[in-house]
């Protein structure tokens, strides 16, 4: 019974972000593209064969083709670092996170992985990762030249991409925040009215 209302009690404090998650979940069924659900933690990693990368909506990160619930997937492990900042975060999730990270990702996508949101999401995971996951490698997580030892299921290699621990500052991240704010004022004017 304590279970289901610590369950009910993380929904209702994710809702919008778990919302959107079923919705996506309901149209990659509808469409034939939802391949597998594996719980990971305290998230869920789907297999909804997404291309060009990942994203996360409350505890579900949905990956490309082939994700499963491992620690020998740094893509992975990297979104499960957003579940935890939705976590944290709870409703303002979207407008501190989702919103700016994909704009980033759309506008800028050489500096994605440097703005201070997928960064705070590469320390969470990190630190999760030494804690929880077995046989993690701190240093091939961080570093570009470092490769794992372990195979990476969903691509059947190594991994060698970075996942940057410190944060590259540049003017334009203002510039990121901006939708967020305008739609967080808008939302304060509707609740005066």
């Amino acid at each position: 019974m304590l279970q289901f209302v610590k369950q009910a009690i993380l929904i209702i404090w994710q809702l919008p972000q778990c919302v959107l998650a079923w919705l996506v979940l309901g149209f990659l069924w509808c469409i034939r593209s939802l391949h597998a659900i594996e719980p990971f933690h305290s998230a869920y990693a789907v297999d909804g064969g997404i291309k060009g990368g990942a994203f996360t909506l409350g505890p579900y990160v949905f990956g490309p083709a082939g994700t499963r619930s491992t620690g020998h997937d740094h893509l992975l492990v990297h979104e499960y670092g957003h579940t935890l900042q939705s976590l944290i975060l709870g409703p303002f999730y979207l407008l501190l996170i989702g919103i700016p990270s994909v704009l980033s990702a759309g506008v800028l996508p050489r500096m994605h992985n440097y703005r201070w949101f997928e960064v705070w999401a590469n320390r969470l995971s990190l630190e999760f990762g030494k804690d929880h996951l077995i046989g993690f490698e701190p240093a091939a997580f961080v570093e570009a030249n470092v490769s794992s030892s372990y195979i990476n299921p969903r691509n059947k290699g190594h991994n060698h991409s970075s996942n940057p621990v410190h944060v590259q500052y540049r003017w334009f991240d203002v510039l990121l925040m901006i939708p967020s704010c305008l739609l967080l004022y808008g939302m304060y004017l509707l609740a005066l009215s």
